[in-house]
């Protein structure tokens, strides 16, 4: 058994069960479905609480469901949720950046 399963052997499951969905609740905001905590149940309380924390520093989730269970197949870490550019922000950095300077403007107000 790994570590994670290792520590949750001194609760029984109806604990491990009520801790998932509290730790679920207080993170989402929403009750967990029964598969989630299947899901949940079986990694142990330890990952679950890493996997809640991924959630919280991700934005715009649009299926909870299937980013649970892709962040649990591909081990999301905290510390691995990448921060995503505003995406005003980089396009002003493309445009600037593609502007040509060397170029002279003729301004016509002068005259």
């Amino acid at each position: 058994m790994n570590q994670s399963n290792r520590q949750s052997e001194h609760y029984s499951k109806d604990e491990v069960r009520g801790i998932i969905i509290n730790m679920f609740y207080a993170a989402t905001g929403f009750e967990p479905y029964e598969e989630l905590i299947g899901l949940f149940t079986y990694i142990g309380i330890q990952r679950t609480a890493e996997v809640l924390c991924c959630y919280k520093q991700s934005k715009h989730v649009r299926n909870p469901l299937a980013w649970f269970r892709r962040a649990i197949q591909e081990g999301y870490k905290p510390s691995d949720i990448a921060v995503k550019k505003d995406k005003k922000v980089a396009r002003r950095n493309t445009y600037s950046s593609s502007k040509p300077s060397d170029i002279e403007i003729y301004n016509w107000l002068e005259e």
